[in-house]
C-alpha cells in the first residue's frame, strides 16, 4: 500500500520521525561496534590477518574497515532495508531499540566523563 504525503497524519508523521531517530541511532551503535568496540577486535584482526598488505584492493579494504563515515554507509543500508521489509516486526524494534539505547547510553557516558574532566 502506497501513502500520499497528503494523507499522512500527525501521529503516522510522529512515528515516522520515530522510526528515523532509532534507525540512526541503531547504525551509529552498529557502526562503532564493527569499527572500534573491542568485543568485535578478534573479528577484525582475522580479517586482517587474511588481507595481503601488498594489494591495493586489500588496503583499501583496510581503509574502510577502519572509517566510521564508509561503514555507516552499510549499516545503515542494512537498517533501511531490513525495516523496509519487515516495518511492523516486533523484533526487528526491540533489536534496533536496543542498539539506540546502547548508543544513548555511550552518548551519555562521554558527556559525563567530559564533564567530570572539566
Amino acid at each position: 500500500m502506497v501513502v500520499e504525503w497528503g494523507e499522512v497524519t500527525g501521529p503516522q508523521v510522529a512515528l515516522l520521525a520515530l522510526a528515523f531517530v532509532v534507525g540512526a541511532l541503531a547504525t551509529a551503535r552498529l557502526t562503532r561496534l564493527a569499527v572500534e568496540d573491542e568485543i568485535a577486535e578478534p573479528i577484525r584482526r582475522r580479517v586482517l590477518r587474511r588481507l595481503d598488505p601488498e594489494n591495493a584492493f586489500h588496503l583499501k579494504l583496510v581503509y574502510l574497515m577502519s572509517c566510521q563515515w564508509c561503514v555507516s554507509i552499510w549499516t545503515g543500508a542494512a537498517v533501511a532495508a531490513l525495516v523496509g521489509a519487515f516495518p511492523h516486526a516486533v523484533p526487528v524494534w526491540i533489536a534496533l531499540s536496543t542498539l539506540a539505547f546502547s548508543q544513548i547510553t555511550g552518548i551519555l557516558v562521554e558527556v559525563r566523563s567530559r564533564a567530570e574532566q572539566s
